[in-house]
């Protein structure tokens, strides 16, 4: 279906009435789902694919060697996780009468609006890749997702940080310099978890368990934006992009956040250590927007000959992988109303 063009009727000139010229800010969540994942670029010209591999360790050699006689020695064994290149994109068609007659400099809000939305289409990517991990807790000990009856519970996050730890996952030291996408920034060691503002208010509450505020914290050189609290060596961010299963949960809301009013919404807390996931660029292909303006002296360009349209737009080759399953542990809850 072709895209709907913006025009003078879509967007009407400023005529006979007071036009501020100062637009209104957009509300947007935290991008954060990316922000610990290993980038591995794949190189142009090597495929689609992308094989992350892994060798399981060795088990201690614990018996004593018999003098002279070699021993049966050890295979090494690993397995591999694939992920496959997708390309993603969007794009917005501008008139010239708009462009002429707006009092809004359109074809600007348009390349922002696209960044914005390339932004959150490769957050939400991450999170539904995430959010799709086979380690899980379900809150206070129910059994499955429809079961799942209660807030967050802290001796369910003392849980998980056990998980964590008799796995042997690492704790994060290093997070991804926002401004550059590769180098990185030091960090004190903890495990991070992305949760939602409705969690985020529940953990709040948990204060006497152990719970640190954000504002409490005594060094605020490393604080991230989104960033609310700890707890046990958990760092929480949050966003509106975490994932939530509406009606989901149990029947009977019993104080709960439920968007029917009959069964719980179940909200996700991820919980991961360091090298727990890893997305994979096409290298050298970063997308950014295109913009096809037409010059006055373009004869070439036959499906637009008067030049009346230019357009703005985004793409990008992107794939994402867990890339070790007990590393990430994906914590079911529901949210007080």
């Amino acid at each position: 279906m072709a895209s709907q063009i913006v025009t003078t009727v879509t967007v009407p000139p400023a005529i006979q009435e007071y036009y501020d010229r100062v637009l209104l800010k957009r509300a947007l969540p935290f991008l954060v789902h990316t922000k610990w994942a290993q980038k591995r670029p794949i190189e142009k010209g090597s495929g689609k694919q992308i094989r992350f591999r892994k060798y399981k360790s060795l088990a201690p050699a614990l018996q004593p060697l018999d003098e002279g006689i070699t021993p049966a020695g050890s295979s090494m064994t690993f397995t591999d996780v694939t992920a496959t290149l997708s390309q993603y994109g969007d794009f917005i068609t501008v008139s010239d009468v708009v462009t002429l007659v707006s009092p809004d400099k359109i074809l600007t809000e348009a390349v922002e609006l696209l960044g914005e939305q390339e932004g959150e289409t490769i957050d939400l990517l991450m999170r539904n890749i995430l959010s799709a991990g086979t380690s899980v807790v379900y809150a206070n000990n129910a059994t499955s997702r429809a079961g799942v009856a209660k807030e967050v519970q802290h001796t369910d996050l003392d849980k998980i940080v056990r998980a964590l730890k008799r796995n042997n996952v690492r704790p994060v030291t290093r997070l991804i310099n926002p401004s550059t996408g590769v180098g990185t920034i030091p960090v004190p060691r903890s495990y991070w978890a992305i949760t939602h503002p409705d969690v985020g208010a529940d953990l709040m509450k948990l204060e006497a368990n152990g719970f640190i505020p954000v504002e409490k914290y005594p060094n605020q050189a490393t604080v991230l934006d989104s960033e609310i609290g700890a707890y046990k060596g958990i760092r929480f961010v949050e966003t509106t992009n975490a994932k939530v299963f509406p009606n989901a949960g149990a029947t009977g809301t019993t104080g709960l956040i439920s968007t029917s009013g009959a069964k719980v919404d179940v909200y996700t807390i991820l919980v991961f250590g360091a090298e727990a996931y890893g997305e994979s660029p096409l290298s050298g292909s970063t997308s950014g927007v295109i913009i096809k303006a037409h010059s006055p002296k373009d004869t070439f360009d036959v499906s637009d000959p008067l030049n009346q349209r230019s357009t703005a737009g985004w793409k990008a080759l992107w794939t994402g992988a867990i890339l070790q399953d007990d590393w990430i542990i994906r914590y079911e809850c529901g949210a007080k109303a």
